[in-house]
């Protein structure tokens, strides 16, 4: 059986007034995230996200078994905290897909979120660029990859984007990331948007607290981490199913 998870995060903006002193702006984006298979109704989580990414230097020592509480996994994890889907052991072609709607750079921006997860990984996750791809012409356009760029023609419903793998047996076939245009330039920033979303096409799901990437709530210093990084070390090292 095939299953399919995807992640919806919407971003909104509100204005807010500073107590005593004075006015301030507080850009807030509201997430909502929504994981389903065939046939299955799951409910839905709210969370707030917003801020920069703002320090991308970070490289992986060796890969470990992440702590308990800092990650999680969209279809979840065996015994050993490997995930239970998980791309074969290879490096993973992604594809950049080309619409009229993209904001200027978009491109460069999209490309920029997958080098820095595979620096983040300290080199172990790797990705291999593939020809572009012209339009969405379906909803796994990439089979064996990650399609992702901006799509004018899905409903988002103010969502900033969604993104998710899909997966036969154990093995993650294909992975998507759509930004939606009418979001970009607005609220946390689109790189960040990217790399969130191409997490969840990595196998990635939602984190509990704030200050991280995968977290449903950021603040405006939330910046990836070494944390952030080993995870998608230890993606890499148990990639195929295998223990580290």
């Amino acid at each position: 059986m095939i299953w399919l998870a995807w992640e919806a995060i919407t971003a909104t903006w509100r204005t807010a007034a500073a107590v005593l002193v004075a006015a301030t702006l507080a850009a807030v984006a509201v997430f909502g995230a929504r994981h389903w298979a065939p046939g299955t109704a799951v409910t839905g989580a709210t969370g707030a996200e917003g801020g920069k990414w703002r320090d991308r230097a970070h490289h992986a020592g060796p890969a470990y078994r992440p702590a308990p509480g800092t990650y999680s996994y969209i279809d979840g994890e065996n015994a050993d905290g490997t995930p239970r889907v998980a791309w074969p052991c290879a490096p993973i072609r992604w594809a950049y897909v080309h619409d009229d709607s993209a904001p200027a750079g978009g491109e460069v921006l999209v490309a920029r979120a997958f080098a820095a997860i595979q620096r983040s990984s300290g080199g172990r996750l790797r990705f291999t660029r593939g020809p572009d791809l012209d339009g969405w012409a379906a909803e796994q356009p990439l089979p064996g990859g990650i399609a992702a760029g901006w799509d004018s023609g899905r409903d988002f419903g103010g969502a900033a984007g969604v993104g998710g793998p899909q997966w036969s047996g154990d093995t993650i076939e294909s992975g998507v990331a759509r930004l939606n245009p009418a979001r970009a330039g607005v609220g946390p920033d689109d790189e960040l948007i990217a790399a969130h979303e191409i997490s969840h096409a990595l196998g990635l799901d939602h984190v509990a607290g704030s200050g991280r990437l995968m977290s449903m709530s950021m603040t405006p210093t939330t910046r990836i981490t070494a944390t952030d990084g080993n995870l998608w070390a230890w993606l890499a090292a148990s990639c195929g199913g295998k223990t580290p």
